[in-house]
C-alpha cells in the first residue's frame, strides 16, 4: 500500500503534469506582448466517484486554463463604391499626433 493520497501523487502524479502544461501556456501568454495584461487562471478539477460499496473511489483530474485575449485595435475605413460593389479603403491616420481619442458619428474611439 502506498502513502496517503496527496496532490503530488493523485492520478499517479498526472495532476502535477497537467498543472505544469497549463502553466507553460500561461507563461507564454504573459510573455506575448500582443495580449492584454488581464489575469490568467489555471484550474484543476477533481471528480471523486465512489463505487456502490463505498470502499473504492475513481478519481479524475481535468485542467482548464483561461488566457488573456489579444489587444484590440481599431482603424477608420472609408466606404467607397467601385462599380456595383462597395469596398472599404483604410484611412491611415485615425488619430492625429498627441490625440488619444476622437468621436466618429457619436461613437468615441480610443487609441
Amino acid at each position: 500500500m502506498t502513502d496517503r493520497m496527496s496532490l503530488a501523487n493523485v492520478c499517479e502524479g498526472k495532476a502535477n503534469d497537467l498543472f505544469e502544461t497549463e502553466l507553460m501556456k500561461v507563461l507564454e501568454n504573459v510573455a506575448d506582448e500582443s495580449t492584454t495584461a488581464d489575469t490568467r487562471k489555471i484550474m484543476l478539477e477533481f471528480e471523486i466517484k465512489p463505487d456502490n460499496s463505498r470502499e473504492q473511489v475513481l478519481i479524475s483530474c481535468n485542467s482548464k486554463v483561461k488566457l488573456a485575449g489579444s489587444k484590440s485595435c481599431q482603424q477608420l475605413g472609408i466606404l467607397q463604391r467601385e462599380g456595383d460593389k462597395f469596398v472599404i479603403k483604410p484611412q491611415p491616420e485615425l488619430f492625429p499626433p498627441n490625440e488619444n481619442h476622437r468621436e466618429i458619428e457619436g461613437v468615441k474611439v480610443q487609441r
